[in-house]
């Protein structure tokens, strides 16, 4: 991957493990099985580890996030999943993203019950389109047709926003007086870059 123009990089990826008992991390191991995550800068000569499995629950699928950010700004970066083992675990991984990060700002001001909020995403495409999900119902995440969001189902979307030639969107929308009290989980997405913005959890006032 070349990370020479990107900020923020992220790796994540859900994983499941079964017959942890045979891991060696666990202080009951009748096993010796290791899952990591690793990163390269060498074209694969030498790797690093990132992630380690520790997990002692079977059966319980998570999202891992890790930060890349150290490696932004290199040309040639190799992720990898390796499994260790002879006396060993099952593991599986799914949904795999690499984040290079962006300009992009998701803002919020004015959020509140019967009040007007503004809704602002900057650093976007001059010219593009913008969608914004939200949810009450929690931080996700949630796999969509741009990645893994921080947004928990059902996600509702709001009309798609025009950005303009400072690749600035706005929209200013009324909010409920009865939402006072909710928390309310957002993201968006610059349409033009399939890029997502970053989200926010902002309690309503």
């Amino acid at each position: 991957m070349n990370l020479s123009s990107v900020g923020g990089t992220t790796l994540s990826f859900l994983t499941e493990t079964d017959w942890v008992g045979y891991m060696a991390h666990n202080p009951f191991s009748v096993g010796n099985g290791v899952s990591t995550a690793e990163v390269s800068t060498d074209a694969g000569l030498t790797w690093t580890v990132v992630w380690t499995d520790n997990v002692l629950i079977d059966y319980n699928p998570v999202v891992i996030t890790l930060d890349l950010s150290a490696y932004d700004g290199m040309a040639n970066v190799q992720v990898a999943f390796r499994y260790f083992g002879i006396d060993a675990h099952t593991w599986w991984i799914d949904n795999v993203l690499v984040d290079g990060g962006s300009g992009l700002n998701y803002a919020i001001t004015g959020l509140a019950g019967g009040s007007t909020a503004t809704l602002t995403v900057s650093g976007a495409t001059a010219g593009g389109h913008i969608l914004i999900g939200y949810s009450l119902a929690g931080a996700g995440p949630t796999m969509t047709p741009f990645g893994l969001v921080d947004i928990s189902s059902p996600i509702t979307q709001l009309p798609v926003l025009s950005t303009n030639g400072a690749g600035v969107a706005s929209l200013c929308t009324q909010v409920p007086a009865r939402a006072t009290g909710f928390t309310l989980y957002t993201q968006a997405a610059d349409l033009s870059s399939a890029m997502l913005t970053n989200s926010l959890a902002e309690p309503i006032l």
